[in-house]
């Protein structure tokens, strides 16, 4: 079957018509701090419709575009638990496009948010087989505590993870100063954004046109948090 190109051009047009906007008053990130953007692919992706048209025509054809530098992976799993509806999709998915689909090849896993505390390693991390290379999916990455996290799990559990991959990196460095790829690296998981909010914020800010407020709030967020400086007002 004929694999569609992973289009940049055209998945940042996409974040900057459906997912990244802007808020008056700072909103919370999960990892507790704040912003005045935001990426709503949590809502995107509670639509059916445009949930299988991000994992048709972006997710999985990035997925194989990797694959010159990494294996294809067996599973994919979502990062919980966030992302865990959109890990089965995408093996779902990615799976029937492949030419060795049938019965007993491919399997849906997920990562459990809450281990349990008593039973087989796996078992206790994970709910269903994950077999073979395993790719680990995240919608937003910000300091990368949820993916590290559940890259730890993997690795402890001793499965074989060829990529982490994250739909919209918010290029912020975590606590340490580190970036979220060096943390991933360290591990021995290659790490990979689909899209950088520094080459789409610029855009969305022309063409929302927020407030000098707001912009001037965005810029001092990544003179602190940022991997580097962002330049919104003229």
């Amino acid at each position: 079957m004929d694999m569609p190109q992973f289009d940049q051009e055209k998945f940042n047009r996409f974040i900057l018509d459906n997912v990244i906007g802007f808020r008056e008053k700072p909103n919370p990130l999960k990892s507790g701090r704040l912003s005045h953007f935001y990426l709503n692919w949590r809502s995107l992706l509670e639509d059916v419709y445009t949930t299988y048209q991000v994992i048709d025509e972006f997710i999985i054809p990035f997925i194989h575009s990797i694959s010159e530098e990494q294996t294809l992976p067996d599973t994919i799993m979502g990062v919980p638990e966030g992302a865990s509806t959109l890990g089965s999709l995408i093996q779902g998915e990615y799976a029937k496009k492949r030419t060795d689909y049938k019965k007993g090849r491919y399997s849906f896993a997920m990562v459990r948010a809450c281990p349990k505390e008593h039973g087989d390693i796996k078992d206790r991390y994970f709910i269903g087989s994950a077999r073979g290379a395993v790719a680990l999916v995240e919608d937003v990455i910000t300091t990368g505590e949820s993916l590290l996290k559940t890259t730890d799990r993997l690795l402890e559990a001793k499965t074989s993870v060829c990529s982490a991959i994250g739909l919209t990196n918010r290029d912020q460095l975590r606590d340490d100063r580190t970036t979220v790829q060096d943390a991933i690296v360290k591990r021995g998981v290659p790490f990979y954004s689909m899209s950088h909010v520094l080459p789409l914020l610029p855009i969305a800010y022309e063409e929302q046109k927020p407030g000098r407020k707001i912009g001037e709030a965005i810029e001092q967020e990544f003179r602190e948090h940022g991997v580097k400086e962002i330049k919104l007002l003229k």
